[in-house]
């Protein structure tokens, strides 16, 4: 697909914003043993204001109600998930430092209460948006710490303004070029699959069909939290994403 179909009004019906980590709720508390480090933990990992940064009025959406910690949607299974060694998986069993947070006892219901719940209703909409318009584009939204977890994969010290996660199957070059000159236009800096990597697609059509096509951003939290300011400055850049 060339930039020319890519910036028609029609194709707006076709993006579709995933945001998986800006709630800081926890459905339940059962086999949590300490709740400071659960409430720790909560202002370590969430995405905060994502939801507010990547709002745009008509473009669908899917937006996880419950915290990360509680069940991480972006996760993936135990045995593909690479962070599950730590325990951090899809179901977080320990803190970023190795301290246990909760007992799996739970695990088997929220896995199937929560975690396939949420990507049934994201496939849906997919599912839905394909049906019409015969093209996706995710646009997985995210936000990140300046300073490295302990458990990251990347502990780059030196983090850009933007990370933009891409996908070799899914992430049509001209997508990354386009996101990535809209955010270098308003002087901030980015970085390709650094310090994270990697974009959402349902499992469904992972790797098998080239018409859903998706981009992780990635925000850093230095240049917007607590300014309410920065946020709506930062929303105004997402919705230029839009302006075709």
């Amino acid at each position: 697909m060339n930039n020319i179909k890519l910036f028609s009004e029609d194709i707006k019906k076709s993006f579709i914003l995933h945001i998986p980590h800006s709630s800081v709720n926890i459905p339940s508390l059962k086999g949590y043993v300490d709740l400071q480090l659960l409430f720790n933990e909560i202002g370590l990992v969430t995405d905060f204001n994502t939801d507010e940064i990547f709002n745009v009025p008509k473009i669908k959406k899917v937006k996880c109600n419950f915290n990360r910690l509680f069940c991480d949607v972006e996760r993936m299974n135990d045995d593909k998930e690479l962070l599950y060694s730590v325990g951090r998986g899809f179901f977080y069993t320990k803190t970023d430092d190795g301290k246990i947070l909760r007992n799996e006892n739970s695990k088997k219901n929220i896995y199937k209460n929560f975690y396939l719940k949420h990507h049934a209703k994201f496939e849906k909409k997919i599912d839905k948006i394909l049906e019409d318009s015969g093209v996706v584009y995710i646009l997985d939204c995210h936000s990140f710490n300046d300073i490295p977890l302990k458990t990251d994969l990347n502990k780059t010290p030196d983090r850009a303004d933007i990370c933009l996660g891409i996908d070799n199957f899914h992430t049509p070059p001209f997508l990354v070029n386009y996101i990535k000159n809209i955010f270098e236009k308003h002087n901030l800096s980015v970085n390709i699959n650094i310090p994270y990597s990697g974009t959402i697609v349902p499992n469904k059509y992972y790797m098998k069909d080239k018409r859903i096509n998706s981009i992780m951003i990635e925000v850093n939290k230095k240049i917007y939290l607590n300014s309410n300011e920065k946020i709506k400055e930062l929303n105004s850049i997402i919705k230029e994403i839009f302006k075709f």
